[in-house]
């Protein structure tokens, strides 16, 4: 598959912007001393928790909005795959000077 990059930069103008993801739902404290750290690699004691700080229904939507996070990622990552196995296509003639 070859790609033009006027035709490409058209389909990008054209794309429809998605909804970005909304993290007001989810407990800050989770955020910040959960995902956050576990997106980062840091290790994460259980003992270091404060579960006075969350409910089981705030860990819900944590799940709940991770699983939004990985269906993002798992679309981006199908379309760089796509434009990663593309070849550019020349331009017939020169473009510039």
């Amino acid at each position: 598959m070859q790609i033009k990059l006027d035709r490409f930069c058209l389909l990008l103008n054209e794309a429809e912007e998605e909804k970005s993801m909304d993290d007001s739902e989810v407990s800050p404290y989770l955020l910040k001393h959960l995902l956050y750290p576990y997106l980062a690699g840091e290790d994460i004691l259980l003992n270091d928790l404060n579960y006075d700080a969350f409910t089981l229904s705030d860990m819900d939507i944590l799940f709940e909005y991770i699983s939004e996070m990985e269906t993002a990622c798992n679309k981006v990552h199908r379309k760089a795959d796509i434009l990663w196995k593309s070849t550019p296509a020349a331009r017939p003639s020169r473009a510039f000077c």
